[in-house]
């Protein structure tokens, strides 16, 4: 079985604070996940790391999620800006995902370079959704571009000339900053004209289009 996700969890915070913690979490807990790559584990499939005030309780197995806590300031959290929650999710994360690979004698260098790379990006999560494509003219090249942050996460297309510069960045949606809410939305994008690109959310229910011009 292969460990697919990390998150983190506040399961003291009532039900609209919950919320809002576990929205904010993914974009930290999803760009260490995308640097991790595989991991083989006998019966493991996600590592959750509850985030409390005081530890209470021990390492546990709930079909398949391995759970542990970690101490969190929540007071702190609230004053912090952005930039400094999201350097208290990775803090929680690391510890957390530490303890739970030393739990089932996992090799931990893969976990380190993940980390690694978090930081060396400065917990920036973004990626381009699919190879980006030239129009039929080779003119000009489409990418969709994804910023995932601690309120919201945004998908641009990004248009830009055979050398690679931008010509224009359209935003094409935004959403809850949760992959239950975007992750169905990201599916084939494709040039319908000269200038104008659509994107297709997976079921095929939802469109957006971009379009761009050049100036004479």
């Amino acid at each position: 079985m292969n460990l697919n996700e990390l998150d983190l969890d506040s399961p003291f915070l009532n039900r609209e604070e919950r919320r809002e913690f576990r929205d904010q979490v993914r974009s930290v807990c999803g760009l260490v996940e995308r640097y991790l790559g595989k991991i083989q584990t006998i019966s493991t499939w996600k590592f959750l790391i509850e985030c409390v005030p005081e530890k209470t309780k021990g390492i546990r197995d709930f079909l398949g999620v391995l759970t542990t806590e970690q101490e969190f300031d929540f007071f702190a959290y609230g004053k912090a800006h952005d930039n400094q929650k999201k350097a208290m999710h990775l803090v929680a994360l690391q510890a957390g995902v530490i303890s739970l690979a030393n739990h089932l004698d996992l090799d931990l260098s893969q976990f380190k370079k993940a980390f690694e790379a978090v930081i060396q990006k400065e917990l920036r999560n973004t990626w381009l959704h699919k190879e980006p494509k030239f129009n039929r003219r080779k003119s000009t090249k489409a990418a969709i571009y994804c910023e995932h942050e601690l309120w919201w996460f945004r998908v641009f297309c990004v248009f830009s000339d055979i050398d690679g510069v931008e010509i224009k960045k359209v935003k094409l949606f935004e959403t809850r900053p949760n992959e239950f809410a975007f992750v169905s939305k990201l599916g084939n994008f494709k040039w319908i004209s000269s200038d104008e690109i659509s994107l297709m959310s997976k079921d095929k229910n939802e469109e957006w289009k971009a379009k761009f011009s050049r100036s004479k």
